[in-house]
């Protein structure tokens, strides 16, 4: 269907794909043609090299898990009016960003940036309780 598109001359397509677009054959070869498609497959190849570099096969790095636990990484505004991680990040989380080439520090410091940002709209002002 890939090469009837692009024979067609149609450049920026878009496509309704159910779960069988999922390997990475697929999602290589709609790379090849030249077609961008949704961020949660660049996910899946990630974390699918990843899992075969590990000795294990841990169930977790599926992109829906994946997500799942990295989007308990929060924020939280403190006491003090400045916000910052509401809790370290896990052993398993810390597996997951490896995947994307980060780590644990890089969450840190993006922290450190979003918050900053936060006091930097706000006129340097601490937050209330309230």
């Amino acid at each position: 269907m890939l090469q009837k598109a692009k024979s067609y001359g149609y450049r920026h397509c878009g496509f309704i794909l159910d779960r069988g677009y999922f390997c990475k054959p697929n999602i290589r070869y709609m790379d090849s043609c030249g077609y961008e498609f949704i961020i949660r497959s660049r996910l899946y190849t990630l974390l699918k090299d990843e899992t075969e570099r590990m000795d294990k096969r841990p169930n977790y790095m599926t992109v829906p898990a994946a997500l799942k636990e990295l989007d308990k990484i929060e924020m939280v505004r403190q006491y003090d009016g400045v916000y910052r991680l509401d809790h370290a990040v896990t052993k398993t989380q810390k597996t997951i960003l490896k995947a994307f080439g980060l780590d644990s520090d890089d969450v840190h410091s993006i922290a450190v940036s979003i918050s900053e940002t936060l006091a930097a709209q706000s006129g340097g002002k601490k937050y209330s309780k309230n």
